[in-house]
């Protein structure tokens, strides 16, 4: 099992083509600072106010 990155982002932006996410600005030590998600990601094109966006590394290109 990789590094795990675990965060609660906000709706912050909608652009033409994408939504932008944020973390709270209260949460300075966030591995995942924002996050933009393509519009068609959401069929239904009703944007959520929240989302919960967790990421897992395995290995390294260092």
């Amino acid at each position: 099992m990789g590094n795990i990155a675990s965060v609660v982002l906000k709706q912050t932006r909608i652009t033409k083509n994408t939504v932008r996410f944020d973390v709270d600005a209260a949460n300075t030590d966030s591995p995942i600072a924002s996050l933009y998600v393509e519009k068609r990601a959401f069929p239904d094109g009703k944007f959520p106010a929240a989302i919960h966006v967790t990421v897992e590394v395995f290995g390294s290109n260092v």
